[in-house]
This record gives structure tokens, sequence and C-alpha cells, in this order.
């Protein structure tokens, strides 16, 4: 069975009566709020009293319907406006929470909404904002999908406000099965933002729910790329929620950086995702992915061969159409470089030390790269040099050919600094035989001249003008 999509059309939004009638609430209390919001919140007030006075039989559930959603609306107004905000408690356990409880569903949902709208206020009791937040928590097992979604949305406000996490820590368990069973019914960009500050507010605890969580995420990700390939109407709010999945998994993999043996049982997970989405076809989430592939490298125990399989393909797409994600991608290369340098350097085939070779001098030798641009290159040099000492002396000649080349054309202050820090690293790794490739070269004393006028500017403060730290 397919799994119910739940998005927002923008077209169709322009057009809802629901949103034009927000819209004009908010902007007649922003903008004649003096003369006209005391006169709208008695008309809300008369609403709710008609509704709790009139027969089940003959209820205005319509009525009540709206006089919650605008006052979710002017929440933030009301919140800082007097008297209405010493009231705002004492209205929500009239005409709130009875709705938790109602047997018309869309009452359901909105008293849900409601409820996480105000989750932030100062309760004066706290028995209130617990009772709040557990009929929010029921609300994920309604029988009313709505109803669930709209319960997920109020729950990460809760899930935010929540002083006390021994409110939430007994049901955990049972709360996250019930996160389970809605990723498989509905693809929600709420319900992987909810799910994200839970996890980053419960850190290391969520250690024995990461990989399942993972697999969720994994699961969830695939079907809003299903369906936002299979139907364009859906595409924008299909890849909002893959971004959302996205975040979520690197919020988990963050919450579990120092169990590293957990890495190893997520990563089989994760890398078909890695795999697809650092070509092309994840030109719109590349930096969500990458951050990922951070992940993965740095904490993991080791580099696993499956995760240098990703190196050929993060270069590719660096020497085709990446280049304003360098700095992304500068993250994984330095971890593949500095923590699985055995590999790095041994390695033939592929020849990742050729392959960095490639993409660092086709960037650098750009004449249509702006300083800016390269930053990065001189930076994995860098990384190159201090991890491989005694290792690659051969790169020695071309990498200072290359940064040389570069620093004559460089502009920019601190890409001149950038690139004169590669000489000073490849003089620590090999500090004669750089010196000697030097006046092979005939620049060493241009390249000695410049560097001492660089490091004796200083500013008015005394500061130094380069090589700042």
């Amino acid at each position: 069975m397919m799994p119910f999509f739940l998005h927002t059309d923008i077209i169709e939004d322009l057009y809802s009566p629901r949103t034009a009638a927000m819209d004009f609430v908010s902007e007649l209390v922003r903008k004649r709020g003096k003369g006209n919001l005391q006169k709208f919140i008695q008309f809300i007030v008369e609403i709710f009293m008609r509704y709790n006075e009139a027969s089940i039989e003959v209820k205005p559930y319509r009525q009540k319907d709206g006089a919650l959603l605008a006052i979710g609306t002017l929440c933030d107004r009301l919140k800082q406006t007097d008297p209405y905000k010493a009231e705002l408690e004492r209205m929500l356990v009239q005409h709130v929470f009875p709705e938790f409880s109602s047997h018309v569903g869309h009452l359901r949902a909105k008293a849900a909404w409601v409820a996480g709208q105000y989750a932030h206020i100062t309760f004066s009791d706290q028995d209130n904002f617990r009772k709040a937040m557990h009929c929010v928590i029921s609300g994920l097992r309604d029988p009313e999908l709505p109803v669930r979604v709209d319960s997920v949305f109020a729950l990460r406000s809760f899930v935010e406000a929540c002083k006390d996490l021994d409110e939430i820590r007994p049901i955990l368990p049972q709360l996250l099965d019930e996160f389970f069973k809605l990723m498989g019914e509905v693809e929600n960009e709420d319900l992987v933002f909810t799910l994200e500050t839970i996890v980053d507010r419960f850190g290391e605890e969520m250690a024995p729910y990461a990989l399942g969580l993972c697999q969720s995420l994994a699961a969830a990700f695939w079907r809003c790329m299903a369906s936002s390939e299979a139907d364009d109407e859906v595409e924008d709010s299909g890849a909002l929620a893959a971004v959302g999945c996205l975040r979520a998994l690197s919020t988990i993999l963050e919450s579990i950086s120092s169990l590293p043996h957990l890495f190893i049982q997520i990563e089989p997970t994760l890398l078909p995702i890695l795999r697809r989405m650092l070509t092309s076809d994840g030109q719109d989430v590349y930096e969500e992915v990458l951050e990922i592939v951070s992940y993965l490298t740095f904490y993991s125990p080791t580099i696993s061969l499956d995760m240098w399989s990703l190196w050929p393909l993060m270069m590719e797409a660096l020497n085709d159409w990446a280049i304003d994600f360098f700095e992304n991608i500068l993250v994984p290369l330095d971890n593949y470089i500095s923590r699985g340098t055995e590999h790095f350097v041994t390695c033939k085939d592929p020849d990742y030390q050729q392959s960095l070779w490639k993409g660092l001098s086709s960037v650098m030798t750009d004449q249509n790269m702006e300083d800016s641009d390269i930053v990065p290159a001189p930076k994995l040099i860098e990384v190159f040099f201090q991890n491989c000492k005694g290792q690659v002396d051969h790169w020695v000649e071309p990498y200072l050919r290359l940064t040389i080349d570069r620093l004559r054309r460089a502009e920019k202050p601190y890409l001149k600094s950038l690139l004169v820090q590669v000489i000073a690293n490849v003089f620590y790794y090999n500090p004669s035989l750089t010196l000697a490739m030097l006046h092979k070269l005939g620049v060493a004393t241009e390249i000695f001249n410049l560097w001492f006028v660089m490091l004796q500017q200083v500013k008015k403060s005394g500061k130094r003008v380069n090589f700042k730290r």
C-alpha cells in the first residue's frame, strides 16, 4: 500500500479560505490591533461560550474549529499582550483541553495544534503542561490520520519546552514505536523535524534506538524520492521531506558520536543513499549527504572499503558540477586522508593520490575561478603533506609548482596566506627536499621575500594581517 502523502500546495494555499482568513486576522491585528484586537477576542470568546452552552446535537463545531484556528494564529501577539497573556493557561484548560476527547476528529486535531502553539508559555501549574503534553502524545495513536499528524507537529514544541525529560523518558520506547508506525503511513516533514528534536534533546540516550531510527528514516527517504519522482505535484514536498530525513540522520549520528561501534552497524543502511545522492541526482541535498559522509568517515573506528568507494563519486562531482560544495567536500576528503592514510597512500586502483592531484590542479589552474572559489584546495594540500610524511616525495615538485603559480595570481590576502602555508607545510614534510626544489625552480628568493613581507604586515591594532589563527 502506498503511504499517504501530506503536503501543502502553495498555489492551492493562495486560494484557500482558511489561509485567507488566517492572513486577514494576522494583518488586522498587526496593523490595527489597538482598536480591533479586543473586539476580535470578544467575538472568539462568544463563540466559545455558545459552543459550551449548546447541547451536543447542535454544537457549532465548525465555529469552534475556526475560533481555535484564530487563537492559534494569534499566538505570538497574545503571548505578549496584556491582559491576554495572563489568561492563556486558563483558556487552554477551559476551551482547548476538552477537545482532546471530542468525538469530532477535526477538533481533536485542532486542539493538538493549538496546544503546540502555546507549549512554550509559562504554566503556573505544571500539571497543565503535563496534561497537554500527554494528550498530544496520546494523539499519536488516534484513529484519524490528520489528528496523528497534528499531534506530531505539536509534540515538537512540547519536547522543546519540556524542562524535565523524565516526563518523556519512561515512555520513549513506546513513543518511538508510534513514530516508526507513522513513518510507514505518511511522508511529512513535521514528523521528521519532531523526531530530530527528540534525538537532539535525548542525545546518547538514543543509542539503543539509533539503528532502528536510521533504518526507518532511510526507508522514509526512499519513499519520499519515489513519490516526488512519480508525481510532479508532490515533487517539492517530497524533496523537502527527503531533506528532513537526511538532517535527522545527521542528528542521530551526532548524538552517538562517542559510540563508534554503532557507526559500523548503521553504515550499510546509509550507503545506498550516499551512493545515489553523491551523483548529480543529489544536487538538491548534496550538503546534507556530505555531512553524513563526514560523520561516518570521522567517527567510525576505521574507514571501510565501502566508504572508500564514495571518494571517486565526490571527486567526479567536484570536477564536473559541485565546485559550489567544495568547502563541504573538503571535510570528508580530509577525513579519508588523515584517518585512512595507509590506504590512501598504498592503493593504486583507484589511485587516490592521482585523483586528488587531478581535482586540485584542475581547480587551481582554472583561470575563471575566483580566489574565494578555491580556498579549500590549499587546505587539502596541507592535509596531504601533514599526514603522508616521508611517503609522497614525488609529489613535492608538482604541488610546489602548482602552489607558486597560483600564488602569483592570487589577489585576496587570505588565499595568499593559505598558499604560503602550503609551502610551509611542504617544508615541514621535508625541509631539505623543499629548499632544493625551490632553488631548482629558481623561486627561493622570491618566495622567502614574500613570506617575510607578509609576516611583517600588521594592522593598527598590532594584530597580524596574514597567517591568522
